[in-house]
């Protein structure tokens, strides 16, 4: 078969590498002058392969490695989150219950990594703990070294005030019990808090209420303590109860 006679065709490259090799070697059957070189554009065929599909990355419960950089200021405030840090990391099974509310919450698992539910569980509690609204705690874990030290955050990570919202707010009130639970346990056993008194505290907001005056206070009084003598006086069927409605008087 003459070189003429071959095609281009992939099916047919043994031949053409056979006619390639006969003009190289100057072949005299070929009548051909001096050797040439020919390039037919001949290239190997690699076989297409479906690429694998890049691994699913899994939302971690806590921070694996710690950053060198992450240093607690020597202020009351540092050392403070400083000792708080330390007792969460003796209670690390509180990591769980916030992870199954981040699962249960629909927050996505796989994809871009995402906050650990260690640093999830610390912001909350900085948010908590210092009284501050979703943008104060971004700006803070971008501008406090002991704020970032203590929620443990991924090196060079920020979060804004959006993904602070959607994480923190979805750990369940139940979880947030076990928590108060879990601390007050550790307090009683440590001998810090005997667990027998509640400490609450008040904030003076503005409210829909009248002024409060001698006037209007008596007013009050007067009103309520009739509301209760009718209804005592409906438990006994009306015996025995003499009383008189100074509500006119009351209100003047």
């Amino acid at each position: 078969m003459g070189c003429d006679d071959v095609g281009v065709g992939f099916e047919q490259a043994d031949e053409l590498l056979a006619c390639h090799d006969r003009l190289a070697g100057q072949d005299p059957t070929l009548g051909l002058g001096p050797a040439v070189w020919v390039d037919f554009g001949i290239k190997p065929l690699i076989p297409k392969t479906n690429p694998q599909p890049p691994e699913l990355t899994m939302r971690q419960e806590r921070t694996v490695q710690s950053s060198i950089f992450d240093l607690f200021a020597g202020h009351e405030i540092g050392q403070e989150l400083r000792r708080m840090s330390q007792w969460l990391d003796g209670h690390r099974a509180l990591l769980g219950l916030v992870a199954e509310d981040l699962r249960r919450h629909g927050v996505k698992q796989t994809g871009r990594e995402g906050l650990p539910a260690e640093s999830v569980l610390r912001c909350a509690l900085l948010k908590q703990h210092r009284q501050l609204s979703y943008q104060e705690l971004a700006f803070h874990l971008e501008d406090s070294s002991s704020f970032r030290a203590f929620a443990r955050l991924p090196w060079s990570w920020t979060p804004k005030k959006s993904v602070l919202h959607k994480t923190i707010s979805a750990i369940l009130a139940e979880t947030w019990e076990e928590i108060n639970r879990t601390l007050l346990a550790s307090a009683k056993q440590a001998r810090i808090e005997p667990g027998k008194m509640v400490r609450l505290d008040s904030t003076v907001t503005a409210a829909l209420l009248h002024e409060p005056s001698d006037s209007s206070l008596l007013w009050d009084a007067v009103r309520v303590m009739v509301r209760l003598l009718k209804d005592a006086n409906a438990l006994v069927g009306g015996i025995g109860l003499s009383w008189r409605d100074h509500r006119r008087a009351a209100k003047k």
